[in-house]
């Protein structure tokens, strides 16, 4: 269903999630980029992870994302549930999307961080926290119903050295408010940098205490959201 949401009305849309669902709707050609991100198990018996590969491609190439996603194993936080969690994250994509999936290995047909054990379910994360926080990242331009001019929205910045290692500078070029916020997240979506309600054109980042990897930086405000892929080594 979330799939064919994305294929038939991305103009009312924002982004998707699916927790071992796979895409069965053709042809699909939305008008738009839509992000996604797909959870899935390596020994669903229900819906076979074998299709995963296909209905990812479809969506990174519908989202003009990098071909050769970054990958990490998350931590092992529960080790007796018999199962692990590796993220393959493409992006950024068109329109600042992105295409994430998580492959639950040895997971089977169940729903991550779900309270009720049904075989192999995974409690290293909890997919529905994940799909809100991917989901809050997105909004569809004008959805409140304000007509508003994008060309007066438009929100732009530099950030550099990009990849950094200590500090790095953010340096606004155009934004039509007064204040916008900052923050950096991880691959999975986790926050792990904030500064908000600044009213300044140029400002440091200290990105010491990040772990090394690669991160999305977010520069937005009331109205608007620029996204740019940072790296960190």
């Amino acid at each position: 269903m979330s799939y064919r949401l994305a294929c038939e009305l991305a103009d009312r849309i924002a982004a998707i999630a699916s927790v071992a669902g796979l895409q069965a709707f053709y042809p699909c050609n939305p008008d738009r980029p839509v992000p996604v991100a797909q959870f899935h198990g390596t020994a669903d018996q229900i819906v076979p992870y074998a299709g995963v590969p296909s209905t990812i491609s479809n969506w990174v190439n519908h989202n003009v994302c990098p071909e050769t996603p970054v990958i990490a194993d998350l931590p092992d936080i529960d080790t007796n549930d018999n199962s692990t969690v590796t993220v393959y994250y493409y992006g950024l994509c068109e329109e600042s999307t992105e295409v994430i999936l998580y492959t639950i290995n040895n997971g089977e047909h169940t729903w991550p961080g779900a309270s009720i054990i049904i075989g192999v379910t995974n409690q290293d994360i909890n997919a529905s926290d994940e799909i809100w926080k991917f989901f809050k990242k997105y909004t569809l331009q004008g959805s409140t119903g304000i007509k508003i001019n994008p060309d007066d929205l438009k929100i732009s910045y530099r950030f550099y050295p990009n990849p950094v290692k200590d500090l790095a500078t953010v340096e606004l070029v155009s934004n039509p408010t007064d204040k916008f916020d900052f923050r950096m997240f991880d691959i999975t979506g986790k926050l792990v940098l904030e500064q908000i309600n600044l009213a300044v054109s140029r400002f440091l980042i200290d990105c010491s205490q990040v772990p090394s990897g690669i991160y999305v930086a977010e520069l937005s405000d009331l109205h608007t959201h620029s996204y740019q892929k940072i790296i960190i080594r």
